[in-house]
């Protein structure tokens, strides 16, 4: 039994990336999110914190950054 997930899939919780893209609340990250079909997804292991996969939310980044011309 893995007792530490994280080591296995790197993940953030929402107010991480919140603040890691300057957003104060989360309807204007989720506004954000719906509207970008290339966004990561978010998921809740279990009751209502939500997390994001790092490496897809770095991937989407780096995409943003590259398509910015």
């Amino acid at each position: 039994m893995n007792t530490n997930i994280n080591s296995n899939l790197d993940i953030i919780p929402q107010q991480e990336l919140l603040n890691l893209l300057g957003y104060k609340s989360p309807e204007s990250l989720r506004t954000l999110l719906k509207r970008d079909e290339t966004a990561p997804k978010p998921f809740k292991p279990s009751g209502r914190k939500v997390f994001f996969v790092r490496s897809e939310v770095e991937s989407w980044l780096e995409s943003k950054k590259a398509s910015r011309g």
